[in-house]
Parts: C-alpha cells; sequence; structure tokens
C-alpha cells in the first residue's frame, strides 16, 4: 500500500507532541464541524480538479490536517492553510475515483489535541473540461479601465491573459472587451468583441484572425452576445440598443435594459449578416444552439406597450420586462430558420428567463431565471433553473442557489458539470463555481474555483465573469491578439 505523506512541521516541540503513529495525535472527537474557506466540505470534484486548498478558521494553536483515500492513500498537512502538493494531490484523486475522499482534522488548544467531525469529497468518475475563459474586472465598471480575458488550468493553477485593455487605455480613451465565445468548446474558432477605442468583433478561424465591423445600416448594432454554431462557420448574435443604469441605495446596483434588440446570422466565410429575429415588438436577446445545430433557443419579452413608451419612458420601466424562451429550428444545409416556439413562459410565472444553454445530449435547458429584466448577473434573486426539454417539468435547483445573484452558467463537454457564476462569497463579486451533474439527473452541492492561496478570494477584488469552457488550450499568444485588434475592422455587408 502507497502511502504519500507530507509533513510541514513548524517545529520540533510539535513533532514531540504528536503520538507514535507519525504524525497524527491520539485524541477523542469532539461535536464541532471544521470551519473551512472556501468551503469544500461534502462536495462532489472532478478527478482532475486543482488542489482544493483551503484554510481552517477553528480557534486553535496548531492544527493537523489529514486526507484519505478509499485504499489507505493519505496525505498530511500541518498549518491554518491547507495546501496541498500538486502531484501527490493528483495522484490521490486518480487512486479515488467514484469513490470518497475523508479528510480528518485535528486541533491544540491549550496543549490539548481534539478531532474535529470528519468530512468528506467524493471524487467523481468524470472529469472536467481542462480550461475556464474569464473576464477578469472590477464588479462596477462605470469606467472600463483595466479588463482583461483571462484563461485558468482548472487543472493546476496556471493562467494567463488573452488579452487585456491597458495596452490602449490611459486618461482620454477607454477600451472595453467582452463576450468571448468558442465553437463548440475547441479554439480553433473564437471570437472577441472590442469596443470604444480600436472598436470590432475579433475573429479567429483557424490560423486567420481578423477583426470586422458587423454594423449595418440595417442593423440597430454590431454583435453582441454571441452563440457559434457547432459545426458550421456561422455565429448568431443579439443586435442591441442598451442603456445601463448605475444605482446608489437599490437591492439592485446595475440595471441593463434593452431599448432595441433582434437577432442576426454572420457568415464568417461569406461575411454577411443576415436577419434572424427582426420583429419591430419583440426584444430578442441571448441567443444558445442545440448541440446538433439545428435549433436556436433564444431570450425572447413580448411586450407591445413598451414599445410606444418614449426613451425617458422605458428607462422608468425597466421593471416590467419579462422575457421568456423562445425556440427556432435551423437547416444547416438552406440556413433557413422556422419560425418561434415558445419553450418556457416565464412571464406567466411572473418572471423573467435569460440564458438558455443546452445540454451536450440536447435534454435539458439550464436558464437564469429573476423577477424581471434582461441583466440578471446584477439581480440578487436570479436563480438557476433547469428545464426537462423531454417532458416541460421545471426543476428550480435548490441545492445550487444562494441568497445572491447566480447567473451566467454553461455545461462541460461531457454533460456532467455545471459552471456558473455566483456572488454567494461577499454579495459583491463575482466567482466561478462547478456542480456535479449526475448520471440521474441529479445536481450536487456546488464548490467554488480552487485557488493556490486560500486566501485569494478574500484580497481580490476583482470578478470573474462569463466563464467558458473549453477542452484545450488557446493557441494565440496576447501580442498575436493585439495585433489583430488593432488591424482596421473588415465591414461586413448585409443580406435579406
Amino acid at each position: 500500500m502507497r502511502i504519500l505523506t507530507r509533513y510541514i512541521c513548524l517545529t520540533a516541540l510539535f513533532l514531540t507532541a504528536l503520538s507514535c503513529t507519525p504524525g497524527i495525535p491520539q485524541c477523542g472527537q469532539i461535536e464541532e464541524d471544521a470551519d473551512i474557506f472556501p468551503d469544500y466540505r461534502e462536495t462532489t470534484v472532478p478527478p482532475n480538479i486543482a488542489p482544493l486548498n483551503y484554510m481552517v478558521r477553528n480557534d486553535a494553536e496548531k492544527i493537523l490536517t489529514r486526507v484519505c483515500g478509499p485504499a489507505g492513500e493519505e496525505i498530511v498537512i500541518s498549518g491554518r492553510k491547507v495546501k496541498f502538493p500538486l502531484k501527490e494531490w493528483r495522484d490521490l484523486l486518480n487512486r479515488s475515483k467514484g469513490k470518497d475522499l475523508t479528510i480528518e482534522t485535528y486541533l491544540c488548544k491549550n496543549g490539548q489535541w481534539s478531532r474535529l467531525r470528519d468530512f468528506s469529497c467524493h471524487v467523481a468518475q468524470e472529469e472536467i473540461d481542462g480550461w475556464i475563459t474569464y473576464r477578469f474586472l472590477a464588479p462596477s465598471y462605470e469606467f472600463h479601465s483595466y479588463l482583461s480575458i483571462d484563461q485558468r488550468d482548472v487543472t493546476s493553477f496556471k493562467s494567463r491573459e488573452l488579452y487585456h485593455n491597458r495596452f490602449e487605455h490611459s486618461r482620454t480613451k477607454q477600451q472595453c472587451i467582452n463576450c468571448h465565445s468558442f465553437q463548440n468548446y475547441h479554439t480553433d474558432r473564437w471570437q472577441l468583441h472590442v469596443r470604444l477605442i480600436e472598436s470590432g468583433t475579433v475573429i479567429v478561424d483557424g490560423e486567420k484572425g481578423e477583426k470586422v465591423d458587423l454594423k449595418t445600416e440595417q442593423t440597430i448594432s454590431g454583435g453582441f452576445y454571441p452563440a457559434w454554431h457547432p459545426t458550421e462557420n456561422l455565429i448568431v448574435y443579439s443586435n442591441n440598443w442598451l442603456r445601463q443604469f448605475f444605482f446608489a441605495r437599490n437591492y439592485n446596483r446595475i440595471e441593463q435594459q434593452d431599448n432595441d434588440s433582434d437577432l442576426i446570422m454572420y457568415d464568417v466565410d461569406s461575411n454577411e449578416v443576415t436577419p434572424v429575429a427582426k420583429d419591430s415588438v419583440l426584444f430578442e436577446n441571448y441567443p444558445a444552439w442545440s448541440p446538433d445545430g439545428r435549433t436556436l433557443y433564444y431570450s425572447c419579452a413580448n411586450q407591445p406597450e413598451l414599445r410606444e413608451l418614449s426613451d425617458v419612458e422605458l428607462g422608468e420601466h425597466f421593471e416590467d420586462f419579462k422575457y421568456d424562451i423562445l425556440k427556432r429550428s435551423f437547416d444547416p444545409s438552406t440556413k433557413q430558420f422556422g419560425p418561434p416556439k415558445m419553450v418556457m413562459n416565464a412571464k406567466k410565472m411572473d418572471k423573467s428567463a435569460l440564458f438558455p444553454r443546452i445540454s451536450p445530449d440536447g435534454r435539458r435547458m439550464l436558464v437564469a431565471v429573476a423577477r424581471f429584466g434582461s441583466c440578471h448577473n446584477y439581480h440578487r434573486d436570479s436563480d438557476l433553473w433547469m428545464m426537462n426539454l423531454e417532458n416541460g417539468k421545471l426543476d428550480k435547483l435548490e441545492i445550487l442557489n444562494s441568497d445572491e445573484a447566480d447567473s451566467y452558467h454553461n455545461w462541460s463537454s461531457n454533460g456532467r458539470w455545471i459552471i456558473f457564476t455566483s456572488r454567494r462569497m461577499d454579495g459583491v463579486h463575482t466567482r466561478i463555481f462547478f456542480s456535479y451533474f449526475d448520471k440521474d439527473g441529479k445536481v450536487h452541492k456546488p464548490f467554488v474555483l480552487p485557488q493556490e492561496d486560500p486566501e485569494h478570494y478574500i484580497k481580490t477584488f476583482k470578478s470573474y465573469s462569463v466563464p467558458e469552457p473549453t477542452v484545450e488550450p488557446l493557441r494565440q499568444s496576447i501580442r498575436q491578439v493585439r495585433r489583430i485588434v488593432r488591424q482596421d475592422a473588415l465591414k461586413a455587408n448585409y443580406r435579406e
């Protein structure tokens, strides 16, 4: 039996205080839970996840932690910060697939050792996609300063910037970057919006990268929220005229409102924009493809009474916006869409549903649901719901949600992991969370993206926004992306 052991002992006195069992004191168990941050207790984790480093916050002079695998493997750590060696951690998880890890916590107070209640983590059989790309920014962005698009290797703690706006930022000019998107979890085709200075949409297609201008005389704006077709070189965008409100005393700090919104499709090969949903009464937004690419889902507010209001009046009615989820069939051979059909009538429930995301098997849909509006990542009442697309049954996913905003979400490529953002840690900053979705359709307790320093989420005052998983890392360097951003934008052509 192989024993994986690491001792990080503070003093020789600490060593002599332990029992004859190497590193482990002989003591009784007490009725007290380990107070750990971040909270990884009783979670299900991928077998390829980075070490779940945490700190023990119980009052103690000395702390010892032992993690035991199902066949007797173990890692022993001393100190308040529990930081696992990467190699030993990977070996332990690889040997524990489909089984539980048991975590023992020992405290020394006033010279006496005691053992807290044990807790466990279950190691799933299925891995999670190895990379997450996200926008790293301040939680409120009235000024577009110091934004970056970062990519993190979730199997370790390595990360890098894909692009940042410090190249262009100054007192007299600003640059916003957002809406990174990938085709079918791979990085050979991806896109990124650049706004204000050097504006345009960066589109990378294999080895070719260029910047395009999707705004035409026939459209409201350039592309906003993207959905890259899973197999075809086509991207559907929302086409928005947006307004933002920044509040001092409102329950929700920021509100974003559609003054107008349609859907368009961009053909990357032909450089053509065509309309998808262009109704003068409806507000269409947030497109998403089914995994087979034959159905387009999107959010839609059918509220003609709001269309009759002036711009000023419309700004006073942001709480009246209610979005449903609709879908349209799509024929890839003709590039034609069918008529809209209702999928989820959220308005009937006095709710607003956004961000439809379809599971890789096509059977379930995740949506963000709140009382109103089109910007749920700032709504404290936003929760994630799941719809069974085969029978229409809704699940409010109680174990997944919190009292703070739970919103932008996605599926792993194998459909076994839900990736989403939440402000549950402090009510201000958005963090990335993972939840296991098992083969029986059960959602498990979520856990936050692990960090090397257990105090990272206490010390870092930035948000992680729009987490997009991929099965491979980005191929371009930050300098290559910068060169594309600085190109002149190719004007797209419009075709009915």
